[in-house]
């Protein structure tokens, strides 16, 4: 297994929960909760998802650049090889995606006091990562916060075939252009990155996102790639450090704030930034026992299923324990979205480990 990146793992665990909460205190407060003058309950944490597309991008971008080493790219298999792509990224995914349809249909049967079949043939598309392609509407789906991952499928769908025919052009050319167009269209029309139910002209809003989010983050590959070729000063390390702690932190920030929505591009650009530098090793703490440990690993591979399980926490709350203090709902949800996630983590990883053992003996 290749070794992963400690500080892109705590990333993706702290976005997930940053998520995780933003959706919780929508939930509860039927909105922003104000904490002082800038800061809030996570009123923009959906910008965690900008963090995910960004890495997605970013790792498409590094998965194709090694393919096209050990064999250039054939045109009359692309078509396969786009499959086979996609295919790795469903079966990663696939064993929390049917573990959490399958609670939420028993919730929503325990709900209703009957098996609702209707319900079952209605979300039925949502099973094949079909949320964002408009056949079941805006938020008809088994766990509604997959969307994320339909649109990136989708997004992923069109731009894999594209990188893998001529990288050079797509990393050095398309992939920015794209990415600062489609930002561009969404900023000047929405003002705002988050809403992923908004239907922007021939698609939801949030397929354009992935789009273009995607294409930074390839793009921010090629910066990568750059920055490991040079030697730093430890002056130009401090520099990057700050760089890339600043962009980390200004995101959060941002998904925490009252700060304008239109401040999500900017937290956007940020981690354009970030992404890159955490990613290449040349900032001081890169490879540091702070981050290069078990436990960020631990953090980041469980990320997934926490942030897949936040639908089945939010409507047990929503449903039964809505009497309780409002900010003790918020804790429940988010302190038990983190142990259901964690939980199926560890099982399904004893489950995978115990099947190896079996097929090796």
């Amino acid at each position: 297994m290749a070794k992963r990146n400690g500080k892109i793992e705590l990333m993706r665990f702290v976005f997930s929960v940053l998520v995780v909460a933003f959706h919780a205190s929508g939930d509860i407060w039927s909105g922003a909760k104000p904490l002082t003058e800038h800061l809030s309950l996570a009123s923009q944490g959906a910008i965690g998802v900008e963090f995910f597309f960004l890495v997605s991008g970013f790792l498409m971008a590094k998965s194709v650049y090694r393919q096209n080493e050990a064999a250039p790219c054939d045109t009359q298999t692309l078509g396969s090889d786009t499959t086979r792509f996609l295919w790795r990224k469903v079966k990663g995914i696939w064993p929390y995606h049917l573990f959490f349809c399958f609670a939420m249909f028993v919730l929503h049967c325990i709900k209703v006091g009957s098996f609702h079949l209707h319900y079952l043939w209605y979300e039925l598309p949502s099973l094949f990562f079909l949320h964002r392609s408009g056949i079941i509407g805006v938020v008809d789906a088994f766990i509604g916060v997959e969307w994320y991952i339909s649109s990136m499928l989708l997004a992923m769908a069109v731009l894999y075939p594209l990188i893998r025919y001529n990288y050079n052009l797509f990393t050095h050319v398309v992939a920015p252009l794209t990415g600062i167009l489609v930002v561009g269209y969404l900023s000047y029309t929405t003002g705002a990155l988050t809403g992923a139910g908004n239907w922007a002209g021939l698609t939801f809003k949030a397929n354009l996102r992935a789009v273009a989010e995607l294409c930074l983050g390839a793009a921010g590959y090629e910066v990568c790639r750059s920055m490991e070729r040079r030697t730093f000063t430890a002056l130009q390390r401090l520099l990057l450090t700050l760089a890339e702690a600043g962009g980390f932190l200004y995101a959060i920030y941002i998904g925490c704030s009252t700060e304008d929505f239109h401040m999500q591009f900017y937290a956007l650009m940020v981690l354009c930034v970030a992404v890159p530098i955490a990613f290449s090793g040349k900032s001081l703490l890169s490879g540091s026992p702070l981050f290069q440990n078990q436990i960020c690993t631990f953090l980041g591979a469980a990320s997934l299923p926490i942030y897949l399980g936040q639908n089945v926490t939010r409507t047990i709350n929503k449903y039964w324990l809505g009497g309780l203090p409002k900010s003790w709902q918020f804790i429940l949800v988010v302190v038990s979205t983190v142990l259901l996630g964690t939980a199926v983590y560890l099982i399904w990883t004893a489950i995978g480990s115990r099947r190896k053992k079996a097929q090796q003996a």
